[in-house]
């Protein structure tokens, strides 16, 4: 089983990227991770409409706490994934997503 991490899931190019990828991955799994919980729940709908397993994360990755608590996030899912996506530059402040995914990938 794949999973892809895409943070900025709500809106914008990440939901543009987990909408091309549904299509051209369909037994992909979903991690969504963004700010707007209702939009998160909308696009989770979608997905399981196309029969795609779907989670989300409510997470504001503008806070020093987000590294914690996305590997919190993997850590109570059991989740490893494949493919992961930021559309920004950092996490929590100086913590790049890169270095997050390697300590969070098994």
């Amino acid at each position: 089983m794949s999973w892809a991490v895409v943070t900025g899931a709500s809106g914008g190019i990440g939901l543009e990227l987990v909408r091309n990828l549904a299509d051209r991955e369909p037994n992909i799994h979903f991690l969504l991770i963004a700010r707007r919980e209702e939009e998160l729940k909308k696009l989770v709908a979608e997905l399981k409409e196309k029969k795609i397993r779907a989670e989300y994360m409510v997470l504001d990755l503008t806070k020093a706490d987000a590294p914690k608590k996305l590997r919190i996030g993997f850590v109570l899912r059991d989740m490893p994934f494949d493919i992961s996506s930021t559309t920004r530059a950092s996490v929590g402040g100086d913590a790049s997503m890169s270095s997050l995914c390697k300590t969070s990938m098994r």
